[in-house]
């Protein structure tokens, strides 16, 4: 939920043009983080092809891998999946990477998730069961609960990391 709050309070600050360092949720930048924030805007395009009416999972997958609003200082697009495949040096990371037996796990979950066609892998579900996308909701929780409160969340503590 909190991370929710934070995706729309930053949504809300893009929306409505508060300068680069203005305070965002009680928390004063100290560079230009606009471009990184933008990230959100996928997380919620996506969600918005998958909740509503004809769901689009080749859209989504698309925004996923290409990414659609968050642009690099190199002009390249900043993506969902390059967070999901990046590591950390944190402890935390360190012990996602050891429970769930490989370092790409969100990747795999999300994508996983997106495609429909292969089984998750079971050491990434940590249950030691094959587990299929039966559920349509389900599979939709799992695209937008990777996306926000995984792949977000832990690129954030990446970003500290190096900060």
């Amino acid at each position: 939920m909190k991370t929710l709050l934070v995706i729309c309070t930053i949504c809300a600050c893009i929306k409505f043009g508060l300068s680069n360092f203005d305070e965002v949720n009680g928390y004063t930048p100290v560079s230009d983080v606009v471009e990184h924030s933008e990230i959100s805007l996928d997380v919620c395009a996506i969600k918005g092809v998958i909740s509503e009416g004809l769901v689009n999972y080749s859209k989504a997958s698309s925004i996923y891998m290409y990414g659609e609003n968050s642009m690099k200082t190199s002009g390249s697009m900043r993506t969902l999946v390059d967070m999901a495949q990046k590591s950390s040096t944190s402890p935390l990371w360190s012990e996602y990477v050891a429970y769930f037996s490989g370092a790409t796990w969100m990747d795999d979950l999300v994508t996983s998730a997106l495609s429909g066609e292969r089984e998750a892998h079971a050491d990434h579900m940590h249950s030691g069961e094959q587990y299929t996308w039966t559920k349509e909701e389900s599979r939709k929780k799992v695209i937008i609960m990777g996306t926000s409160d995984q792949i977000l969340a832990m690129y954030a503590i990446h970003e500290l990391d190096y900060a």
